[in-house]
């Protein structure tokens, strides 16, 4: 019997160690700890498990049944991501910006750490409650409530950590359990004439009756992300400029002063972290970190079956402000969370990438720029920050608030 624990407990090391050839490439959703080997059963319940698998047993069980039964309870393979090099999004200015305005809004790098899967369960505390006040240019819109903030502390993937941790928050840091980050649709942050932006504030998109909160939209994110870095979306821009979805796409079609340019994919890269992913009149997210077949096209390519590429296939996460989880609002979220979904955003990056595949099968090294590889919808546009270019950079950074709580968890890559 202990001859069969033993090669039960080293079957198991085997299984949930996620070192199969096939996962070595998937970018890193946050950091490994021995909790995690057990997705919440006990010590005690994970060693009964064993041995409820090895009772009455007089040989050895199939490897069938060892994984079968480890299966059960184990993250699925595809939720085992190895370990990327942070310093590939902190050496990109918007990616690095993305990441300094979404630990600022949790005041701590685990905003960073903690990633939206589809295992994410969704948030509670929270409801959207709708207005018919004609503003932010539409008659009828939905803004968000908090309406109990310890269950909305609980259940979230960020905070309920930091509600369990002594040392949060740190010495002259922002305690942002008192006023959670939230999306809010036309909830921005003003920059006040010292360049400082304030983020504990509801906005127009929280309502009025919500328990405190901290809202903002996917523009008014994105457009701090970049600020805080000082990088322009226009060449003439003097200030600080919060850009809404349609003024990304309108900055991006202006050749001449533009910032943003389409991105030119070839056989070897496509997405890299902080690209844009803009949808006009909808959704604006920023590139975060890539795996190293971020759309699955090099995959794809080398069997000819591009038309196979899903969002499955995409392996990267991204930095947003929006609803996914339920209203999580600032996040860090992996692509998986939209597997099998009709999210309108990505199934427009998988048409991208069935294209780009298509040229790479032909045997082209220029795969074409995203503005043409998907031309038929204008609303979809895939953006590529031009920081090189002294012209769409500025010393005016945009100073967040609390960031100096962060900044250096942030360079460290969290």
């Amino acid at each position: 019997m202990k001859l069969i624990n033993l090669f039960l407990l080293f079957a198991l090391i085997c299984l949930a160690s996620c070192e199969p050839p096939a996962q070595m490439n998937k970018v890193q959703l946050g950091e490994w700890n021995s909790d995690d080997k057990n997705e919440g059963l006990s010590d005690e319940e994970w060693q009964r498990s064993m041995r409820d698998l090895s009772d009455g047993n007089r040989t050895i069980p199939s490897s069938s049944e060892v994984t079968s039964h480890i299966d059960s309870f184990l993250t699925p393979a595809n939720d085992c991501y190895n370990y990327f090099n942070p310093s590939d999004s902190i050496s990109n200015p918007a990616s690095k910006g993305a990441r300094t305005v979404l630990a600022s809004f949790y005041q701590s790098c685990a905003a960073i750490d903690n990633v939206i899967t589809s295992r994410v369960n969704t948030l509670k505390g929270v409801t959207s409650v709708r207005v018919a006040d004609g503003k932010c240019g539409v008659k009828s819109r939905r803004i968000r409530k908090i309406y109990d903030r310890d269950a909305f502390i609980k259940s979230h993937i960020v905070l309920s950590k930091l509600d369990n941790d002594p040392s949060y928050p740190g010495p002259g840091c922002i305690d942002k359990r008192k006023a959670p980050p939230v999306y809010g649709y036309c909830s921005t942050t003003n920059v006040n004439s010292k360049g400082e932006a304030k983020l504990s504030q509801k906005g127009m998109g929280v309502a009025k009756s919500s328990l405190p909160a901290s809202g903002i939209d996917c523009s008014a994110f994105i457009s701090l992300a970049l600020g805080s870095q000082g990088l322009k979306v226009s060449k003439t821009d003097d200030k600080f400029k919060r850009y809404t979805t349609t003024g990304f796409a309108g900055a991006a079609q202006s050749s001449k002063n533009s910032c943003l340019k389409s991105p030119v994919f070839s056989e070897e890269k496509s997405i890299i972290p902080g690209d844009i992913i803009n949808y006009r009149a909808s959704h604006v997210v920023m590139i975060d970190a890539v795996g190293e077949d971020p759309l699955g096209i090099d995959k794809f390519s080398k069997t000819s079956n591009c038309g196979a590429i899903t969002i499955d296939a995409f392996d990267f996460t991204y930095i947003h402000s929006g609803l996914t989880g339920g209203n999580y609002g600032p996040s860090r979220v992996h692509v998986s969370a939209h597997n099998g979904s009709s999210s309108t955003m990505f199934n427009n990056l998988v048409q991208l990438a069935r294209k780009a595949c298509a040229k790479k099968v032909k045997g082209e090294k220029e795969l074409g720029s995203a503005s043409k590889l998907h031309s038929s919808n204008a609303r979809f546009g895939l953006l590529r920050h031009q920081s090189d270019d002294p012209r769409c950079r500025t010393d005016k950074k945009v100073k967040i608030e609390g960031q100096s709580c962060i900044d250096q968890c942030v360079e460290k890559g969290s």
